[in-house]
């Protein structure tokens, strides 16, 4: 049915993956389902940093997760922005964000995970060769005691859980670092209008 019904493009799409996405569909030799292709969306999630706050603060580029810690630590207690209040933000994160099971989106910490090897919500190799869900793995539970302890240490936004709109921190410039796919630059071009001189870079 597929090689009959399928339009052109749609043939094209799945070559692009050399057909792995339709393999990893079929069971026996035969096709069970239609696999999704997010065409340059489900991509590595970048640390998306204020360069400029960095700079203003002497910090070095973040290499590591503990990089970050120090980083958005920084961000929180140092007053960036140099208005005077304690009204900086670290890291981001947005509830509504962990619904895609990991893939490209915004503020849902996939960086941080990958940076243990974790990948909860999906279906994974553990260290044995077995298929295991990446939620229950011991990597998954260490990445998230880190996010715990950032949490409570308040370099993550207290109200990530509650907010309606995942960017509004960083657009509105009080938020200095935030987990994103390479096409994040939409958030930051918005930033950039309500703030000239901050400047975004990926690590």
């Amino acid at each position: 049915m597929y090689e009959k019904y399928a339009s052109p493009l749609m043939k094209e799409l799945y070559a692009s993956t050399d057909n792995k996405a339709l393999e990893k569909a079929k069971y026996k030799g035969k096709l069970m389902a239609i696999p999704n292709i997010s065409v340059q969306a489900d991509a590595m999630s970048f640390l998306w940093v204020r360069k400029d706050w960095m700079e203003k603060l002497g910090s070095p580029a973040p290499k590591t997760v503990d990089d970050i810690s120090t980083i958005a630590k920084a961000f929180v207690e140092k007053d960036p922005d140099g208005d005077g209040k304690a009204d900086t933000i670290g890291l981001t994160g947005f509830e509504k964000s962990f619904d895609n099971g990991g893939k490209a989106g915004f503020h849902n910490f996939k960086g941080l995970f990958e940076a243990y090897n974790a990948y909860p919500a999906n279906w994974v190799k553990d260290s044995s060769g077995n298929v295991s869900y990446g939620s229950t793995l011991p990597e998954t539970k260490m990445a998230l005691g880190k996010l715990r302890e950032m949490y409570a240490a308040g370099l993550i936004d207290k109200e990530f859980a509650i907010i309606k709109d995942g960017n509004q921190k960083v657009v509105s410039g009080q938020a200095g670092l935030f987990f994103g796919p390479w096409w994040a630059t939409g958030i930051i071009s918005d930033t950039f209008t309500n703030n000239p001189k901050a400047d975004f870079t990926p690590t």
